[in-house]
């Protein structure tokens, strides 16, 4: 056939090795070479045979492709090399689609560093926001080690969260994680088989796994690893842990984000200006924009002035312009803002039209978008905030007081007897805290289920008991001793049947079934013993129950969750569910509406994270309601469910006060425990803990009020997201199915791609399809991720029969998680990505038909560069190109919505393409140069805001080092430390001087740009 200087050819053997020809040689024996360009230094000779087209050559005429494989390579050529200005998780998990939960992901993409601070509500999706981020990094570039740090009590709902994003993370304790560490040390990188770790802050904070172990030489801490280990991205949850220097919790995190290329920060705390927690965490962050305290209230201060702008704007006043400028030009009068806000040009923009005679809509929208641009944090950290996105249901607590019988209160108070006279005996000062605790928590929760235990006798773990992992103060589970008291063991085998607790129980049962929601109860308990009675109890009543705790395996958990949510009327439909605290870990029960507490957590955390399986975005009814059954002259009711229900624990959320709870928590423990307060001195002792907390919390929620004016709220990212839907910069799920349709029906797999029913799709292929899939996957492991979903597809790949059930639907995925859920992250997808993308230097050509109604008909010449901004934020993005063929002036119009018109057009026939391509190449040429020089302008002002920003920091942070140093120098009179300070005076000089200069490099901008696609569009209204 014959090839020609240009086209993009790849070596038969190995069709990874691609390159352009550069030469046609002379023919040897009748065969003609070629010389083709492989990079740099590497150019080669090849025989007419030793080569083909490269994928993506084939099928190109002069004339245009088809639509089918134009839009089709044109979605390969987007996922190619992400971009910039695209969004790659749009339903992307097995998740419902929440817009105002992909906010932290866009900010991220426009940050120039992957660092960001989440720090929205309990309920508003922490995790998935996380997982979202998680998704669209995988999409963007390599994701081959990812780290999530959290509390120990979180780490399984970390995995089954991140199982919703297909991947499979493994929970470390302190075998693995020495394993981890040690592999490290002598491979030199983090193992593979642990490529997606949890690790709690209690165990990798320990001394032996962060610095190492003094009397194990050999076993290395994480700071002793050289070289040290990278990963790509790390999560750390409830980061407040990490707020304190000084601590190993802290030096982690400083130690990790030295080593991640992306970190991410979630908390629920509130952010304030004047508390320190804020400031630690952006310099866990951004450590060279934020090195100190003085300079981060430096760069916050203008933030105040901004939001006041963005109000009085929103607000829409007649003086609103007015007092937006005099709020603008205050920020911009500020330390910072002269330094980085004055030269924004975004800052001129809004200054100029603020002052026009006049102030549109349109410009008062565009100002506060612009103006909310200019807030120093938002590039850092994201605040959602429950009540600015609505949605959530309203929680209403009922307290079910249910008293002992006469003989179960005798039976308890002799086992409170019991209790101090175990004191008496010698145990480990935590094995006595264990004893106290749980037989008064069990007791309270379930005096059956606690005979039942006392008679069994013996010594049982804690972890036979529950499966909370606060419960278990370390690694090991220690054993219990009950109290062998022969009169009570009599006590504990004589206990009456009758229980009216689990009568009110019942009744709760009925009441839930007479109701027109969905009749249906979560029951939570601490206490395993109580769950099991509870199922045995409820069983024989004739109430289809199911229970989940740790003890049950993923795939039963989900079982259970899909049989508690089917209708009633179901005969598989479960009507009463009994969870642990780790049970409903990582699901969630929406379609639920009622809850009981038949026990009451001593950790207020715990009530959040029971309340919030069913008070989520997305509850069905206006309301869900809260049984709390208690029990009346417990040390649970008078300590804990009093102060508790003082503070409107079971009807607010509680994730912003868990830094001032978790102090009064610890010293409810300590009443609670005690052996020398009476009942009455306990209540009163609870009582003034919950007011002191009261005070705190008034004062904290006051304190998240005045967040905002540091904050911001930011709806434009929202607001972005619909933009990138509208616009077609999303790739769809329609897309991919398209792009993986031709890949696996087309030769050289020649499979079948069915469809079953809706959106479920299966896959058949050949034995000798497998084979060449196979061959692929195994050639081009390193770039499909590995996990999960590679070892799945090779699995199915490798046996002799049977179809892949699959779907590129994420309602489809949630709702039956058997189906391999295909995503632009998905192996198949990026196999059929580097088949059908363009090559390097190969235009796509088209001759398309579209209709819209909202667009001038006509005849359209259209064309797709990709543009690569070289600078400090660096961007790869996709820009089109339109000019009317008519009259060859640009079309904004069309050009704003090409990429949706293209997806979905269709032939032209009988026109001449290259006709008017060849008319119109002249105008788009001068068009699209003409945009790319205004867009270098554009990057070269962003740039030096961005510098400006850095170079800020440097010198504030080097100046007041500097004046620290020599007030010591002044003061100083040894000539050692005079010499020793001299030393350090003129390193810290040098050390500024070399980063000064570093950043001075990157002030050089510029815009490459790359022609992918062409062609002609007409539209037409009809």
């Amino acid at each position: 056939m014959g090839f020609n200087v240009g086209d993009i050819v790849a070596v038969q053997a190995d069709p990874s090795r691609v390159g352009p020809v550069i030469q046609v040689l002379d023919s040897v024996d009748g065969f003609s070479r070629y010389r083709v360009f492989h990079e740099a230094g590497n150019l080669r000779e090849y025989a007419e045979d030793q080569l083909v087209l490269a994928a993506g050559q084939q099928g190109t005429t002069k004339d245009g492709l088809p639509p089918e494989e134009f839009r089709v390579r044109l979605v390969a050529a987007r996922l190619s090399h992400p971009l910039t200005d695209h969004v790659y998780s749009l339903r992307a998990a097995r998740i419902k689609f929440v817009p105002f939960q992909f906010r932290p992901l866009l900010r991220l993409a426009r940050a120039d560093e992957p660092r960001l601070l989440i720090a929205d509500d309990v309920g508003v999706g922490k995790t998935i926001e996380a997982g979202l981020i998680m998704k669209e990094l995988a999409a963007r570039q390599p994701l081959d080690h990812v780290l999530v740090l959290c509390p120990k009590a979180l780490t399984v709902k970390w995995r089954e969260e991140m199982r919703r994003f297909d991947e499979d993370f493994r929970v470390l304790d302190s075998a693995s994680l020495r394993y981890c560490l040690n592999e490290a040390h002598l491979e030199g990188a983090w193992p593979q088989e642990y490529r997606r770790a949890i690790v709690h802050y209690e165990l990798f904070a320990r001394e032996a796994y962060l610095n190492g172990s003094s009397t194990r030489k050999r076993d290395k801490g994480l700071r002793e690893l050289d070289p040290p280990p990278s990963f790509d991205l790390v999560i750390a949850d409830e980061a407040h842990h990490l707020r304190t220097p000084g601590t190993n919790s802290h030096t982690l995190a400083q130690y990790l984000g030295q080593i991640s290329t992306a970190l991410v920060l979630l908390s629920a705390t509130p952010v304030q200006t004047q508390a320190r927690d804020l400031f630690t965490l952006l310099n866990l962050l951004r450590p060279e924009l934020f090195p100190d305290r003085q300079t981060f209230l430096e760069v916050v201060e203008p933030n105040r002035h901004l939001n006041t702008a963005v109000r009085v704007l929103r607000n829409g006043s007649p003086a609103a312009a007015d007092e937006a400028l005099e709020a603008l030009q205050a920020a911009a009068s500020t330390t910072w803002g002269r330094q980085a806000i004055a030269i924004d040009p975004r800052y001129e923009d809004v200054r100029g039209r603020l002052s026009a005679d006049a102030i549109t809509t349109d410009d008062r929208v565009r100002c506060v978008r612009e103006i909310e641009e200019l807030n120093t944090l938002a590039p850092l950290v994201n605040r959602t905030r429950r009540r600015d996105i609505g949605g959530f249901t309203i929680r209403e607590p009922h307290t079910v007081s249910v008293p002992f019988t006469p003989v179960q209160r005798k039976f308890y108070d002799r086992l409170l007897e019991a209790r101090r006279d175990q004191l008496l005996t010698r145990y480990d000062p935590v094995v006595v805290r264990l004893i106290l605790d749980t037989l008064e928590r069990q007791a309270s929760s379930c005096l059956p289920a606690l005979a039942r235990r006392i008679v069994a006798a013996g010594e049982p773990a804690v972890t036979d008991l529950t499966d909370a992992p606060e419960a278990v103060p370390d690694e090991s589970s220690p054993r219990l001793p009950l109290p062998t008291n022969p009169d009570l063991l009599e006590m504990a085998r004589l206990l009456p049947p009758d229980d009216p607790k689990l009568e009110r129980l019942l009744q709760a049962v009925s009441e839930a079934r007479a109701t027109d929601g969905p009749g249906k109860l979560l029951v939570f308990s601490f206490f395993l013993g109580t769950l099991d009675y509870l199922a045995e109890h409820l069983s024989a009543a004739g109430v289809r129950v199911g229970v989940v705790t740790g003890r049950v395996d993923e795939p039963e958990r989900q079982r259970l969750r899909d049989r508690f949510r089917l209708d009633r009327e179901n005969p598989e439909a479960i009507d009463v569910l009994l969870s642990s605290e780790v049970g409903c870990e990582g699901l969630d029960y929406e379609f639920c509406d009622r809850l009981v507490n038949y026990d009451i957590p001593w950790n207020p955390m715990r009530i959040e994270q029971r309340i919030g399986r069913i008070d989520r975005f997305g509850q069905r009814s206006p309301k869900v309601l809260i049984l709390n059954f208690v029990t009346p002259e417990t040390v649970e009711e008078r300590v804990f469910f009093r102060c508790w229900e003082r503070l409107d624990l079971f009807r607010d959320t509680v994730g912003d006060l868990e830094g001032v709870l978790g102090e009064m928590t610890q010293d409810l423990a300590a009443v609670a425990s005690s052996t020398e307060l009476t009942p009455e001195q306990m209540e009163e002792r609870a009582r003034q803990l919950a007011d002191n907390a009261v005070r705190l919390i008034a004062e904290t929620r006051g304190v998240e009020d005045a967040s905002q004016n540091l904050l911001g709220l930011d709806d434009s990212l929202t607001q972005d997201l619909n933009a990138l839907v509208e616009d077609g910069r999303a790739v769809t799920e329609q897309q991919l199915e398209e792009l993986v349709r031709a890949y696996v029906t087309k030769p050289p797999i020649s499979g079948h791609l069915d469809r079953l029913a809706g959106d479920v799709l299966r896959l058949r292929l050949s034995q000798s399809a497998r084979a060449e899939l196979l061959t692929a996957l195994n050639r081009n492991e390193a770039a499909l991720g590995g996990g999960r979903l590679l070892q799945g597809l090779r699995r199915w790949l490798s046996e002799k029969d049977g179809g892949l059930r699959l779907t590129f639907s994420d309602e489809a995925a949630s709702t039956d998680r058997s189906l391999v859920f295909l995503t632009a992250t998905h192996p198949l997808v990026r196999l059929a990505v580097q088949a059908l993308a363009p090559a390097q230097g190969q235009q796509l050509r088209a001759h398309l038909h579209a209709v819209d109604p909202d667009l001038p008909p006509g005849r359209y010449v259209f064309a797709c560069d990709t543009w690569e901004t070289i600078a400090v934020r660096p961007e790869f993005r996709t820009v089109p190109f339109v000019v009317n063929a008519a009259d060859l002036k640009a079309c904004p119009d069309v050009e704003r919505r090409l990429v949706a018109l293209l997806a979905g057009a269709v032939s032209e026939e009988g026109e001449n393409l290259t006709a008017d391509l060849d008319e119109a190449d002249a105008a788009l040429a001068r068009y699209a140069e003409r945009r790319r020089r205004d867009a270098v302008s554009g990057a070269h002002a962003l740039n030096e805001v961005l510098l400006a920003r850095r170079i800020g920091s440097l010198e504030a942070h080097h100046q007041r080092s500097l004046q620290r140093l020599d007030e010591r120098l002044t003061d100083e009179t040894e000539s050692r430390i005079l010499t020793m300070l001299t030393a350090q005076r003129a390193r810290a000089i040098r050390d500024f001087a070399q980063r000064r200069e570093q950043l001075e490099e990157r002030r050089r901008v510029d815009v490459v740009s790359r022609r992918i696609a062409e062609g002609v569009l007409t539209i037409s209204h009809a």
